[in-house]
């Protein structure tokens, strides 16, 4: 009974540290948001949005700060920030200096 259940712990361990071949690490952080919206307010709100923080992380596109950047709106008046950096390094505001 104890081989049985030394042997199931050994095979066990064996396939959970086995790696898949076609896993690859992503490129990439990608940093999010989530800002719960009054409901009747998500217009006002995508408007504000639009002028402030979607002007600033183009601006940083363009400098090559960022990668990439998006605005999302999910169900429930949620909307999702994400800003796709390079490297962790990237994200330190030191990085820049």
């Amino acid at each position: 009974m104890k081989l049985l259940l030394v042997s199931m712990l050994i095979f066990s361990v064996s396939a959970f540290t086995q790696e898949e071949s076609s896993r690859e690490p992503a490129p990439g952080v990608t940093e999010l948001t989530v800002i719960k919206v009054k409901a009747n307010y998500m217009g006002n709100y995508m408007d504000g949005i639009e002028k402030t923080w979607v002007a600033s992380n183009q601006i940083a596109k363009d400098m090559g700060k960022i990668v990439d950047y998006g605005v999302y709106v999910g169900n429930n008046n949620y909307v999702y920030l994400t800003v796709q950096h390079e490297s962790y390094a990237s994200m330190d505001p030191s990085y820049w200096v």
